[in-house]
């Protein structure tokens, strides 16, 4: 009985460090989740704010001021939250289809939800 432990070793050794490299994707994109659901409560609280405003209805002439300013926060997040939604998607092997949006695995060369070609 020949046993080839150098075959063996390294056969554990890749296995492992496949294991560390998913493991530590998967601990980035929870970093990730968590960061956006952070940035997904900053933007609720500044539509509340928005509507707050909108309900007490003062007359001030900064009232305006402070909605648009609000609404320029607002996009500066969405922005944030687009980018890490990408990271996410790159982290996760995962791209989104251009006609439909749908999110898949990148080895795919069909779009499973509405066929389009990526090969073409």
């Amino acid at each position: 009985m020949n046993i080839n432990f150098q075959k063996i070793k390294k056969g554990v050794s890749d296995t492992a460090n496949k294991v560390k490299e998913v493991s530590c994707n998967m601990v980035e994109v929870t970093k990730m989740k968590f960061k956006l659901s952070e940035l997904k409560s900053e933007i609720d609280a500044c539509y509340m704010q928005i509507g707050k405003l909108v309900y007490e209805g003062d007359d001030e002439a900064d009232t305006e001021q402070i909605i648009t300013s609000i609404c320029e926060k607002i996009s500066e997040l969405k922005d944030k939250s687009n980018i890490l939604k990408s990271s996410m998607d790159e982290a996760m092997d995962k791209k989104t289809c251009a006609q439909c949006g749908f999110k898949f695995d990148k080895s795919y060369d069909f779009c499973p939800k509405c066929g389009k070609c990526f090969n073409e």
